[in-house]
């Protein structure tokens, strides 16, 4: 049914995938998310290459690509603080990984190239998002 097996030297953990999901996942789009390790190496809906991005104020940066690209949250870890330790934003046909960073994992600087079918409409919705023209 799915379940993912962990070892090493110090730790022997099962951990049953589809009981824990309703539990530690926010899925508005669950339907869409069809995750099946056994027949495919990638979820359905998943590109070859996703970026990973960690960033101060992660929280920010998904309201954001979804108010300028419609984005749409797949999957949600939250830690015990409140902030994201892992969101997928689905936009178009391309998924965006994104983590809050952390001590261990700082924010990292990156730049992605997007396609849109509006580039003005595109900007005029990030400048009134609070984006500044550059």
């Amino acid at each position: 049914m799915g379940s993912i097996q962990t070892q090493d030297s110090h730790l022997s953990t099962e951990i049953n995938w589809p009981s824990l999901m309703p539990q530690i996942f926010h899925c508005p789009l669950a339907k869409e998310f069809r995750y099946s390790a056994m027949n495919n190496y990638k979820p359905a809906g998943y590109n070859s290459l996703a970026p990973y991005l960690m960033v101060e104020n992660a929280a920010a940066l998904v309201e954001l690509l979804q108010q300028v690209f419609g984005g749409q949250v797949m999957r949600q870890f939250d830690r015990e603080d409140g902030k994201i330790a892992h969101v997928e934003v689905k936009i178009d046909d391309s998924v965006v990984m994104i983590s809050e960073a952390t001590a261990e994992y700082p924010a990292a600087k990156a730049m992605l190239h997007m396609y849109v079918p509006d580039v003005i409409a595109s900007y005029e919705k990030a400048l009134a998002a609070g984006c500044q023209g550059i």
